[in-house]
């Protein structure tokens, strides 16, 4: 059973286009890295490297998005659906793309 919100570690990206804001939104940045996105929420499996959402808090802490909705797939999703291919459907993400 979970009885606490999830917080998963932001996915960050580099990108050409990417800038420093997302400091703003309290992001811990590497240094001098440009980062375009900051990945919240993401289940891409394989497909996508680092395209796994870890969680950040309580004793799930280390897990992947994944292995709880397959754990506890009505505590996570609901009613929802997953996607055709047995994934959390969405990916939500912060994008800071700097005027070059």
């Amino acid at each position: 059973m979970i009885s606490y919100p999830l917080i998963f570690k932001p996915l960050l990206k580099e990108k050409v286009w990417g800038g420093r804001r997302l400091e703003d939104l309290g992001k811990d940045l590497p240094d001098g890295a440009k980062i375009g996105e900051s990945w919240e929420i993401a289940d891409l499996g394989s497909a996508i490297a680092d395209g796994q959402s870890i969680i950040a808090n309580g004793p799930l802490a280390g897990s992947t998005l994944a292995e709880k909705i397959a754990d506890h797939k009505h505590q996570i999703m609901g009613a929802g659906k997953l996607s055709a291919d047995g994934r959390f459907p969405l990916l939500i993400k912060f994008l800071d793309a700097k005027d070059i």
